[in-house]
């Protein structure tokens, strides 16, 4: 009888976890972390506040579940990391675009701009390394084996160089307003600079 209640409520678990992330996305994208108080949030989602403390413990950790779950999310649509059987130009050419996308599609803008006018950056920044995160990690060692990246560079900051390139369209909605050639022109500067920056 136990085993048969588990299976039970497992899928309703799953499903008040989903609607807290997702009203939890909601808010914090609008609101931001400070603004986000975690009755509204619970309203959003339908269920009782006592569930967000079990699901995920605390604000902080339901913050950081937000940002792993658009990861996550976009991962397992399209991925961000192209494959490493490609050649260098070409690796580069593809996560430029993949990454420009994802910032500007993920919705994880929004939550890293109020990060940063909240002055939460070192209270909320840190990630556990994810999936989407280790296979970044294991795409710049490949590349660093062929010789394509400088060896001497760690891994993650050649990780947090790329995303500073990428995601800074995400910042400013002007980027892309003018067109395809403005569009195409700034994805030829992200991919140089990166690799002039990497070599």
């Amino acid at each position: 009888m136990p085993d048969s209640k588990k299976k039970l409520t497992r899928p309703r678990a799953d499903n008040t976890r989903k609607a807290i992330l997702n009203a939890a996305k909601l808010l914090f994208s609008r609101n931001g972390y400070a603004g986000t108080k975690i009755l509204a949030i619970a309203e959003e989602a339908g269920v009782n506040h006592s569930l967000i403390f079990h699901h995920f413990g605390n604000k902080k950790k339901l913050w950081v579940a937000v940002k792993q779950q658009m990861e996550n999310d976009h991962h397992n649509n399209t991925g961000i990391v192209p494959s490493v059987s490609l050649p260098w130009p070409t690796f580069i050419k593809t996560l430029v675009v993949n990454s420009i996308t994802f910032y500007q599609q993920s919705g994880i803008i929004h939550l890293i701009q109020w990060q940063r006018v909240e002055g939460q950056s070192k209270k909320l920044k840190t990630l556990p390394v994810s999936k989407e995160m280790t296979i970044w990690l294991q795409a710049i060692e490949h590349y660093q084996d062929k010789g394509d990246i400088n060896q001497s560079f760690e891994p993650l900051h050649v990780v947090r160089l790329i995303c500073s390139i990428t995601s800074a369209a995400a910042w400013d909605g002007n980027v892309f307003s003018h067109g395809q050639s403005a569009e195409q022109a700034y994805h030829e500067f992200c991919e140089q600079a990166i690799m002039a920056a990497l070599a």
